[in-house]
């Protein structure tokens, strides 16, 4: 059984005719025979009665055309529901974006991307990359868009921007009048870092590494990087800090730049998906957005 044969049955039981039915359907009237006769098979009963003069439905006939009729009209309302959920979806973008990227980059990308395109719908979740890439695993997420180390090859991945830590601290500290700071004085002060599962403290871990350096003082440990900024410009501490998070306050003078000597802090923005073809079309519109973006 198949709708189709359903919406043939109630346009002969409807129009009682075979020829007419064939017309409406543009089919042959054999055709429209041979369906009438499969849906007889299937319920093993004959739904019309062909031997009277006119066409008619037999009893099992008009006990199934009400019920034919509630079949189509419900595969109707599914069809318009899945539509809609499908045109929603099409206008719905959900982005997974670690805090830096999130609080300091993507406000003006979606607001040029929202005037483009005036009709969708954007949520932004903004986490640290790990719990962004859980998301995105779950499906939470169309797109994450994150910094720091995780496993590449795991996801369809793509370089969109570059970014550079740098050595911050208090307007006050007396480490802004040296012209340069080796690395080894700097660790000897108070550091305030992010939360052990951030992209950005990885970061900064390997490259102490690569000097065989580790923190020598003790440290304070701060969920966010506006947090980190208040805690630095009341002179609790050093930190290193995205460049694009501090430009602000580095422009108002609240907070300085320490000029540490052989120091690369630089790290890559990764826009990441899932390694499928298939993508809603406002997924794909995004990705081409942002890859044609000069985020330099």
């Amino acid at each position: 059984m198949n709708l189709e044969s359903i919406k043939i049955f109630c346009d002969v039981a409807e129009t009682k005719s075979f020829t007419q039915a064939a017309q409406n359907y543009f089919i042959s009237q054999p055709a429209v025979t041979k369906q009438m006769k499969q849906l007889e098979n299937y319920y093993n009963v004959t739904l019309f009665d062909r031997n009277e003069r006119k066409l008619k439905l037999t009893k099992a006939g008009e006990t199934f055309y009400p019920f034919a009729k509630e079949l189509i009209r419900i595969n109707e309302i599914a069809f318009q529901e899945i539509q809609n959920e499908l045109n929603e979806q099409n206008h719905r973008l959900v982005i997974g974006a670690s805090f830096t990227i999130g609080e300091y980059l993507l406000p003006q990308v979606i607001s040029e991307f929202k005037k483009q395109n005036t009709n969708i719908q954007i949520e932004l979740s903004i986490g640290n990359t790990p719990s962004v890439l859980e998301k995105l695993n779950l499906n939470e997420v169309d797109v994450a868009l994150v910094e720091g180390v995780f496993q590449i090859e795991k996801y369809d991945v793509y370089k969109f921007a570059e970014d550079n830590l740098i050595a911050i601290c208090s307007s006050q500290n007396k480490l802004l009048k040296q012209d340069s700071v080796e690395l080894s004085d700097l660790l000897k002060e108070q550091f305030i870092v992010r939360e052990k599962m951030s992209g950005m403290r990885k970061i900064i871990k390997n490259e102490l590494e690569r000097h065989n350096m580790t923190y020598a003082q003790s440290f304070m440990e701060l969920g966010s990087i506006q947090t980190i900024k208040s805690a630095v410009e009341a002179n609790l501490g050093i930190s290193f800090l995205p460049k694009i998070a501090v430009e602000r306050e580095l422009a108002l003078g609240v907070l300085g730049n320490i000029n540490v000597t052989n120091l690369n802090l630089s790290r890559d923005f990764w826009i990441v998906q899932k390694d499928t073809e298939f993508r809603k079309q406002i997924v794909r519109q995004f990705n081409d957005f942002i890859k044609g973006k000069n985020f330099n």
